[in-house]
């Protein structure tokens, strides 16, 4: 004979209508969670039977009673009335068994609940189809067991990746997951799903930054979603600096614009090639070989203007955020001394927000004692560009043959075609990827009773094997 015992209460089973256990996996079907069970049965309240009364004694009891008393002799009403409330309280103690063993005990051992928040009791529904004295009640109970040992709660991790890559071939890479936890373990270590974010998120590949990170535990406390976004910089700073933006413009005036022209059409170009190269007896002799005197010039002026903007993360301050606005300028116009200077900082008071601007000016006597000095460093920024000739070819297409300064300063002649029909994609795999060559990894499955891995270590390629058929 079968006998269930439910939230303390325990029920003499006339039939077992259904005893039933259904695998339950993530919601790609693909990795298994825990097992649902159901078991449906019919019992009675009779005297001889089931029977109790409320543990407060009265002419009418109440259906509100949380702990009524086991009698024998009370009528099937006074039962219905004294467990009504007893048998529909979820997470009590579920005991299914005959007499050779026991069939399900949820929770399990030492267990205050079962893997997802349970047991249930899904209906009880009473017939007093034989008179006041014996009451068929039928009841459905719902369980979730995973019946493998181990103390980490997560018991599924299942995620999504994919990559944008904008129109200047910079990689974002976007994630999104769900991770499943066993509420049994959850409970009796007293931890959250929140709590096990170090488990679930992708390493941060070098060269990018995260951003935009969400996260959402659902309603029961035994799942939580996540998305996020790593995003490649063209360069990366201190961490308390959270967003950077940083500009330079060089300027170069000069007022005779008659002389200027002259020299144009009679030696810019012999003139441009010495300031690059550098020979000061070369710069004279070009100069005088244009027909032009050194007293007829109007020495030019050159001015490099800085402008940097920094936002800061929470713990950052306006001072580290000022002095790493100041360190990126000097990292590029590192010697500063001689020349004339102007510092404009601005701080939001209210906010993590620093604006520096600086403006560093000088005139061709601080160029000649070094020669090359001003032109070395315009190399390093990639201006100016002395512009030698502009047409038309016969498709109308604007050809221009342009000076620019390179490395160390020397000069590269570049003809451009302004209107190129060329197709113009990332470099690598046929076109589908940009520079970051990190491969997607899937989730590895694993075994009913395993932990679900970890993810992996970015893996990373190279451009010969990324391109491979």
């Amino acid at each position: 004979m079968s006998t269930l015992t439910y939230n303390g209460i325990r029920l003499e089973i006339v039939s077992t209508h259904n005893f039933n256990q259904q695998a339950q996996y993530t919601s790609d079907g693909s990795s298994y969670l825990y097992t649902r069970y159901e078991v449906e049965v019919t019992c009675i309240f009779n005297p001889a039977a089931t029977s109790f009364r409320p543990s407060i004694v009265g002419l009418r009891p109440a259906p509100n009673d949380s702990d009524p008393v086991q009698v024998a002799g009370q009528m099937a009403g006074i039962t219905a009335a004294a467990l009504q409330h007893k048998l529909c309280q979820p997470r009590g103690k579920l005991l299914y068994e005959n007499s050779d063993a026991i069939l399900l005990e949820s929770p399990l051992a030492n267990f205050a609940v079962d893997a997802a928040n349970g047991p249930f009791v899904e209906y009880c529904r009473v017939n007093p189809a034989q008179g006041e004295r014996t009451f068929e009640v039928r009841l459905k109970f719902v369980t979730y067991l995973k019946l493998c040992s181990g103390t980490n709660p997560i018991i599924g991790h299942r995620w999504k990746r994919w990559i944008d890559i904008d129109q200047d071939y910079f990689t974002e890479i976007v994630t999104e997951g769900e991770a499943t936890f066993r509420s049994d373990l959850l409970v009796s270590m007293g931890r959250w799903p929140d709590q096990y974010r170090n488990q679930l998120f992708h390493p941060i590949p070098n060269g990018f930054k995260r951003e935009r990170i969400t996260v959402i535990p659902n309603e029961a406390g035994t799942a939580v979603a996540y998305r996020y976004v790593d995003r490649e910089l063209p360069l990366t700073y201190n961490r308390r600096a959270s967003r950077v933006e940083a500009y330079m413009t060089g300027s170069w005036q000069q007022s005779g614009e008659r002389t200027a022209l002259a020299l144009n059409r009679a030696g810019l170009f012999g003139v441009a090639t010495s300031l690059i190269r550098g020979p000061q007896s070369g710069f004279v002799g070009n100069l005088f070989a244009t027909g032009t005197s050194v007293a007829a010039m109007q020495l030019p002026k050159y001015s490099w203007h800085f402008l940097v903007r920094i936002w800061g993360e929470p713990t950052s301050t306006r001072g580290n955020l000022t002095a790493l606005a100041l360190a990126i300028i000097a990292a590029r116009f590192p010697i500063d001394g001689l020349y004339q200077n102007e510092l404009i900082v601005t701080h939001d008071l209210v906010g993590k927000f620093v604006e520096v601007q600086k403006t560093v000016s000088y005139g061709i006597e601080r160029i000649l004692p070094g020669g090359n000095f001003f032109f070395n460093w315009a190399a390093r920024f990639g201006i100016p560009a002395v512009l030698l000739d502009s047409s038309f070819d016969s498709g109308e297409n604007h050809l221009a043959t342009v000076f620019i300064n390179g490395p160390e300063g020397t000069a590269e002649m570049i003809r451009v075609n302004d209107y190129t029909r060329a197709g113009h994609a990332p470099p690598y795999s046929n076109a589908s990827r940009a520079y970051w060559l990190g491969t997607l990894v899937a989730q590895v499955l694993s075994g009913a009773c395993d932990t679900p891995p970890t993810p992996p270590a970015i893996t990373l390629a190279t451009p010969a094997t990324m391109n491979a058929p």
